[in-house]
Order: structure tokens, then sequence, then C-alpha cells
């Protein structure tokens, strides 16, 4: 089953094409990632999809082209890449938000709705926070609360723009590891953004290369991940290895020594 397609998607900023006629299809429970350069327009992607950005073209949830914004919020939770924290909040009542899609029109939180809340809270390791003040917590904190607000939404889809740049080495791999496990266990469709070659290609099924708006390359990571393609668009030397269990590690190669600049103090 498809739950996410796009077709010809094109945004423009002052005539100019940051995402340009991108095409792509999500199976339900796959993860997708899509990697490029600074500026590719994978950010902008993210958000055309939830209808923050104005776009020619087709998005496709579920197989329908028009959806309400609430119809929208229960079928897709996405996590910006800075979100707001909006300050005097309580880190529960912030991840409580997930839960607005699913209130009854007299806005009130169900019993189920407080357990959701408390169980996303418990996932991400933030019982003990759940009395802050969102405005208070460190970047790494704030991004787990901010991905606690969308597991909490319950939604079939999960759009996390750039979920580890924030966390230390170990909050990535718990994290990405977590998101994993509810995509096996409630059956998500995943799309991310990633700057991280390596994480990207150890845990999306398929690949997305973007590069000037447009789709260069996509298909497993051993497809997308060679040093000739990452060369040719992130004008970067790497070496590739595979480890026995197929997953990747991308690894930047130090270039050769150069002529040290004339301006440079002594």
């Amino acid at each position: 089953m498809i739950r996410l397609s796009l077709t010809e998607v094109t945004v423009r900023y002052d005539q100019r094409a940051v995402v340009d006629a991108v095409s792509m299809d999500l199976s339900d429970g796959e993860w997708l990632s899509i990697i490029g350069p600074n500026g590719a327009g994978k950010s902008t992607l993210l958000a055309t999809v939830v209808g923050l950005v104005g776009h020619t073209g087709t998005v496709t949830v579920d197989g329908q082209t028009t959806l309400r914004r609430r119809t929208l919020a229960r079928r897709i939770a996405y996590v910006p890449q800075t979100p707001q924290r909006p300050p005097g909040m309580r880190v529960f009542d912030y991840v409580l938000l997930g839960r607005t899609p699913h209130l009854s029109f007299l806005g009130v939180e169900s019993h189920h709705d407080l357990e959701m809340t408390a169980e996303a809270l418990a996932l991400l390791d933030l019982t003990d926070l759940a009395g802050r003040d969102v405005a208070s917590l460190s970047g790494g904190e704030a991004q787990r609360v901010v991905l606690a607000r969308a597991i909490a939404q319950e939604a079939p889809i999960l759009l996390l723009d750039e979920p580890t740049t924030a966390l230390d080495i170990g909050r990535q791999q718990d994290v990405l590891s977590l998101i994993d496990d509810l995509r096996r266990v409630r059956s998500l469709t995943v799309l991310t953004t990633m700057h991280d070659l390596t994480l990207a290609g150890q845990f999306a099924d398929r690949l997305v290369l973007l590069d000037g708006g447009a789709v260069v390359a996509e298909g497993v990571p051993t497809d997308v991940l060679t040093p000739e393609l990452i060369r040719r668009h992130y004008a970067a030397d790497v070496r590739v290895l595979e480890d026995g269990d197929g997953s990747l590690t991308v690894i930047p190669l130090r270039r050769g020594p150069h002529r040290s600049p004339t301006n440079l103090p002594e």
C-alpha cells in the first residue's frame, strides 16, 4: 500500500525552483531518507508535504490529494528542524499537544490522550522532565521532547527533519533505534532528512539524493552511497565500507596539504 506519493512537486522562491519536479512513493512501513548537500531542498520538501509551503504538482496521502488540516494531522506527524518552544509551558503539556487532532470539539483530553502522552515521554526517557518548562531544556532534550509529541500524535506517517542534529552519538543511536522499533511495531511510514550519511544508510530502507532541488539518485543505500555520487554532489572524497550485515559506513578522507594562506597570523 502506498502511504505517501509525490508527483512532479515543485516549489519556487523568486522564480527559482528550490524543489524541482520531485516524484517519489513511500510504502506502508517503509523508511525513506532524503539526503543531499546544504541548500538541496530537503527541508522545503518535507514542509511541502504537510502543506506549509505552496507548490505545484501533487501530494497524495493514503490515496487522497485534498485533506483538511485536522485530518492531515491525524495522518502525518511532522517534526521540523527548529520547532518552537513556547516559554511557560510544561514538557507534559507540550507533548500533550500531539493529541490535538484527536480531541473532541470541546477540547477535553481523554484518559487515552493522557496515557499516550505519558507513554511517549517514557519511551524517550523524559518522564523526569515532565514538569520542566520547555524553554529551559537543552538542545538535545528539546529534540527528544518534540519527537515525543510526534509519537503521541499516533499518526501512521512520521516526517522528521534532521532528527539527530542536537543529539550526542548515544542519543542518536537511541532515538533512531526507537523510531525503527516503532516503525515495525506500529507499521509507521517514516520520511526523514539527514546530513549524516552513515546513519541514513544504516537505518533507511531507501535513499533519495537531492541536489539543486532535483532527484539525482535514488534506491537502496548501496546504490546511492557511492564514492562517485558523493564526490559529484557533495564535493567530498570518502571511503564507503560495507559491514558483514550489509550496513554502510561513510568515512571522509583527509585531503592532501594545501598551501597556507598568506594572511594568517603567525
